[in-house]
């Protein structure tokens, strides 16, 4: 559903493992919040919200963000 071809299920689990790594930071990186793959997850789990909560994260961890 991805129209970049990301994995929006493992990137949901791995940010709520809070499992840090530079290919998932590429990931949410790229993702640009269409939404896609919230629509059509069978488990109706909010992957774009949770994603968009994850660039805060990762921005907090990388200390680019000051909020």
């Amino acid at each position: 559903a991805c129209p970049l071809g990301l994995h929006p299920s493992g990137m949901a689990e791995r940010l709520r493992d809070a499992a840090d790594s530079a290919a998932l930071r590429t990931q949410v990186n790229e993702c640009f919040l269409c939404g896609a793959c919230s629509a059509v997850c069978p488990a109706d789990i909010p992957l774009a919200q949770i994603f968009n909560e994850g660039k805060t994260w990762l921005a907090r961890a990388s200390g680019h963000c000051n909020r």
